[in-house]
């Protein structure tokens, strides 16, 4: 495992508030329910969780586990408080538990991909992690970086939180800050749509985190633990798998490739 520093840790803890009730299950008795809070490219592109790919995973993924699955998107605000009153009725699909508050409660399943976060800057000033002392960084609101912490603190880095990750990726094109934090895979799809992006584009060498993005199985699933941990291992064998990664991120899904090409 890498080491903490390089490991965005966005830490989500499980609120204790009041106020929303129980998701509700899907209406087919022997479906199961995942749910998401990931609404950007390329997981989940809107409200009804219709298109993207955990849309389009789920074929797959309810084949491999032999029981029908329904996706929702669910806000993670909600979905936190869900899951501190143990009142969550499905799976959470895509999520690291560098996230969430260490639980004896939550299990994982083996990841279904890996995910990285990168430090992105404009072609014509490249950046690397080490200079951004006196720069301006657009860091999506939420996202943590703990190698980046003191120097953000004492505020020797001047931060801009957009809302998302297309918003930070449009700051840095339009010249008002001089880097901006995107994770992997959301920029591959991004360029995927968009390649004429890529030349105005470098990504500093070495990511600020790595992560591995699995599915959380809550205690209202702990039966279901060992099926979805089987499911998401034969999914990784299938043939189908990588050919789906490639429709949603573009040729080039491994990391080491992708990175090489915008230097």
């Amino acid at each position: 495992m890498p080491s903490p520093k390089l490991q965005r840790r966005c830490v989500l803890p499980l609120l204790a508030s009041f106020g929303y009730a129980a998701a509700r299950p899907s209406p087919a008795a022997d479906a199961l329910a995942l749910f998401s809070y990931h609404l950007k490219p390329p997981f989940v592109l809107d409200e009804r969780a219709r298109t993207g790919l955990y849309p389009e995973l789920l074929p797959l993924l309810a084949r491999h586990l032999g029981r029908p699955l329904t996706l929702s998107y669910l806000p993670r605000l909600r979905l936190l408080e869900l899951l501190a009153h143990q009142r969550l009725p499905g799976a959470v699909l895509g999520v690291s538990p560098l996230w969430f508050e260490p639980s004896p409660i939550l299990r994982w399943t083996p990841p279904l991909l890996e995910d990285a976060d990168l430090l992105v800057s404009r072609r014509t000033l490249p950046i690397a992690a080490a200079q951004l002392v006196g720069r301006r960084l657009a860091l999506p609101r939420g996202y943590r970086v703990p190698s980046l912490q003191d120097d953000l603190r004492a505020g020797r880095i001047a931060v801009s939180e957009p809302d998302t990750e297309p918003s930070a990726l449009a700051m840095l094109l339009y010249g008002r800050v001089d880097a901006a934090l995107l994770t992997l895979r959301t920029l591959q799809a991004l360029l995927r749509d968009r390649p004429d992006w890529r030349a105005q584009l470098h990504v500093d060498a070495e990511p600020v985190g790595r992560y591995e993005l699995g599915i959380l199985v809550p205690p209202a699933l702990e039966g279901e633990h060992g099926a979805f941990s089987m499911a998401v291992r034969r999914l990784r064998r299938d043939p189908a798998y990588p050919a789906l990664l490639r429709t949603h991120l573009g040729p080039e899904v491994d990391e080491a490739r992708f990175i090489q090409n915008l230097r």
